[in-house]
């Protein structure tokens, strides 16, 4: 697997085998491949969370905390699903009287959504249809009325029989009043016909308006039909809520049963392993010149559930015969810690094959103790890649290659790094460096 990154003034480009990647992709990769262990990351293993990480990873654990997470999330979610209900049923009363009345608000329109789309249609037509009616009777009562036609057009036929009757020579023909009649009639017609009934008209337009009025509540005609459905749902559900609490506490009890049990799992091989994981660390601090180090890994039940079991986790340290076990942070010194994470740095993973970073990870040690821990690292590079950044003479010696990193101002008066790797003359001159403080004939 070949990393290539480019950095330049205006950016950068990552290539992973030749293939342009993101950087986001370069870190997932990078995080299976290089584990940096360095003296600001002593601190890490003083945390509970990483203690039960190293212990679980040591007795391989790993499926058994895979089930009890995959429990343990389930557990949560009916927790939280049970909390919530608790306190929806303390509610229950108030806030069902509420979304019933919000669900009697838009049950007052009896109207279902496809109608509460057309009302608008429906008043236009129905006011359309009004109007036509008001014509056709205009119409009808143009001909009909006093006033109306026919009656003005009987009198001209009254006054031409009348004519003809007093001159016989003179024969003005009447008018055919039946065409005039045929027109009231279909005015008349046509009126039933369109004729509506102002009640509906009313309540239409009643219904209109509080439907503008939900509509500032709720939101568009969609909205109040949505929100409609969703309340029927949680009025559904609250009237319910005795048969719900019921069923999650069953699911409760029984998740909460399964979820001990795998903790119990992880508990026993916890403990199990624990004794075995501290001679491992014992015999290994003897063997970087603490050998009156006593080192224990306590477990405790905590009597709760939590991400990490039953358990509650010590790291428990005696420097020196004959003196009390106490927690870590109260009592190791720097150096001693550096040691301590050393040993423990291969259980920090889940990879067999990795590469080590390791930065100053002899802060405040020195001499043979110094010694001791580059023989350490000299034997986990025998099984994975070992990169380490050191001051100390001891530990540089045991590399299988020696680099000497320095810095310089260029030409552009811009301070540039560089890395040389030594041949066995230059790397004698800098052991001597490292440990007079220069490489001159005397030293």
């Amino acid at each position: 697997l070949i990393i290539r990154r480019k950095i330049s003034s205006s950016g950068g480009k990552v290539y992973i085998n030749d293939s342009l990647v993101s950087l986001q992709v370069l870190k997932s990769i990078s995080k299976k491949l290089v584990k940096i262990t360095s003296q600001f990351e002593n601190q890490f293993i003083l945390e509970k969370e990483n203690q039960f990480k190293i212990l679980d990873s040591y007795s391989k654990l790993e499926k058994e905390r895979e089930s009890y997470l995959s429990k343990y999330q389930e557990y949560q979610r009916l927790e939280e699903e049970k909390n919530n209900l608790e306190k929806l049923q303390e509610e229950k009363n108030k806030k069902l009287d509420y979304l019933l009345f919000q669900k009697s608000e838009i049950d007052k329109l009896e109207l279902n959504l496809d109608k509460a789309l057309e009302i608008n249609s429906l008043i236009s037509r129905l006011e359309n249809q009004n109007e036509m009616v008001k014509t056709l009777n205009e119409g009808y009562q143009a001909i009909y009325d006093e006033e109306g036609v026919l009656i003005h057009l009987e009198k001209i036929n009254s006054l031409i029989k009348d004519i003809n009757d007093k001159n016989e020579n003179l024969k003005i023909d009447l008018i055919d009043l039946s065409k005039i009649e045929e027109v009231g009639i279909s005015f008349e017609k046509a009126q039933r016909m369109y004729e509506i009934d102002e009640e509906e008209v009313s309540e239409a337009i009643e219904k209109k308006e509080k439907l503008q009025d939900l509509e500032k509540k709720y939101g568009s005609i969609e909205e109040i039909f949505s929100f409609y459905e969703d309340n029927d749902e949680e009025i559904s559900k609250l009237e319910n809520i005795e048969q719900e609490i019921s069923q999650n506490s069953k699911q409760y009890k029984k998740a909460e049963k399964e979820l001990i049990k795998l903790a119990e799992v992880l508990s026993k091989k916890r403990v199990e392993n624990s004794k075995k994981l501290s001679k491992v660390v014992e015999k290994e601090l003897q063997s970087l010149n603490m050998g009156g180090t006593k080192f224990k890994i306590d477990i405790q039940k905590s009597g709760n559930l939590t991400v990490n079991g039953v358990d509650n986790i010590k790291f428990l340290i005696s420097p020196n015969i004959g003196e009390p076990f106490l927690e870590m942070e109260e009592i190791v010194s720097g150096g001693e810690l550096s040691r301590i994470l050393l040993i423990l740095s291969k259980y920090l993973h889940d990879e067999k094959e990795i590469t080590y970073v390791f930065d100053e990870v002899d802060a405040g040690i020195g001499g043979e103790t110094g010694l001791l821990v580059g023989s350490k690292l000299s034997e986990i590079g025998q099984k994975n890649q070992v990169l380490c950044i050191t001051h100390l003479a001891q530990v540089a010696a045991k590399g299988d290659a020696h680099f000497f990193i320095s810095k310089k101002v260029n030409e552009d008066k811009r301070t540039i790094s560089i890395v040389k790797k030594l041949n066995k003359s230059e790397r004698i001159k800098e052991m001597a460096r490292l440990i007079y403080g220069t490489a001159d004939e005397k030293c």
